[in-house]
């Protein structure tokens, strides 16, 4: 992979999370890094090990994460503001990827939370 490539590949994060409800597409994130789609998609598997995709979809679950732990969001201001029009996909998504539905999760989190501050 030439440098200019790379430096253009590893823009794609920035690119994918400026709204994210409307992520580009693959032909768009093409048009906008002027290349093709497999340099595109062969070079961001080098880079990141894995698609843009799954990249995109851990990043978001893993901010949807942070937030349920950090914000006083409820669980579906969480799921829409990371993109997620849908309260059952997004917990389906959270749930295939932590092992655990958001809410589980964020009463685990405070109940940890809770128990560490009483020692």
């Amino acid at each position: 992979m030439y440098k200019y490539e790379e430096e253009q590949i590893m823009k794609i994060p920035m690119l994918m999370f400026r709204d994210y409800a409307n992520p580009p597409t693959t032909n768009e994130l093409c048009q906008n890094l002027g290349m093709s789609k497999t340099t595109l998609r062969e070079g961001f598997k080098r880079l990141y090990g894995t698609t843009i995709y799954n990249y995109y979809r851990k990043e978001k679950l893993s901010n949807a994460k942070m937030m349920l732990e950090k914000s006083g969001m409820t669980i579906s201001d969480v799921s829409l503001h990371c993109g997620y029009r849908s309260l059952s996909h997004f917990s389906s998504m959270f749930k295939e990827e932590f092992g655990i539905t958001p809410l589980r999760y964020r009463k685990n989190y405070f109940a940890t939370m809770k128990y560490e501050e009483g020692e």
